[in-house]
């Protein structure tokens, strides 16, 4: 007899990220790291600021997490993202996401079928202050964004005794797990 399993999604990292604006020491690629001590700054308070995640070969998006600074001195100088515009090469129009002023994750439910290219346009920003007598910085901050969903051409339920997984280091491989107690 045979099962399936249900996988949960899965990280994601894409394969490229581009920005139209940031600054020597705080790169663009510094949103897909997983290094909470990095970030991305963007000009003018973000405002206008587009980031764009390439992905080869295309996901099936379910959820995307927004990681500010965490360190109360940027968080607070920089500003931070309160609106964005969401687009993707597999769905009409735009989804408008609005974060809260918070230094903890945020996550946010956002489905797709087939995308390579996730498009961020920063139409709002919370701005910095000052902090312990500093003066805040005109540029926005953030540290992290992440994806988790599955590979578009697999599906999320596989016989019991194999996995799907991501391995950064190496990019998108399907892993098959035996079960020695099933060699015969």
């Amino acid at each position: 007899p045979t099962t399936t399993t249900t996988l949960p999604p899965a990280r994601i990292f894409p394969d490229e990220v581009t920005c139209n604006t940031e600054f020597a020491g705080f790169p663009c690629n510094a949103l897909i790291d997983s290094d909470g001590q990095t970030r991305w700054n963007a000009a003018e308070g973000g405002v206008g600021a587009v980031v764009e995640f390439e992905f080869n070969p295309p996901i099936r998006l379910s959820e995307i997490a927004f990681d500010n600074v965490t360190d109360a001195a940027p968080f607070t100088r920089n500003a931070r993202v309160k609106w964005l515009k969401i687009t993707t090469d597999d769905r009409p129009g735009a989804t408008w996401v609005e974060l809260l002023d918070v230094s903890t994750s945020q996550r946010v439910e956002f489905e797709t079928v087939a995308t390579s290219t996730v498009r961020m346009e920063i139409t709002a920003s919370y701005p910095g202050q000052a902090y312990e007598g500093l003066n805040p910085f005109e540029e926005l901050a953030l540290a992290d964004v992440d994806f988790s969903g599955y590979l578009a051409e697999v599906p999320d339920t596989v016989p019991d005794g194999a996995a799907v997984g991501r391995d950064p280091a190496d990019g998108l491989s399907v892993i098959s797990v035996i079960d020695p107690d099933r060699r015969g």
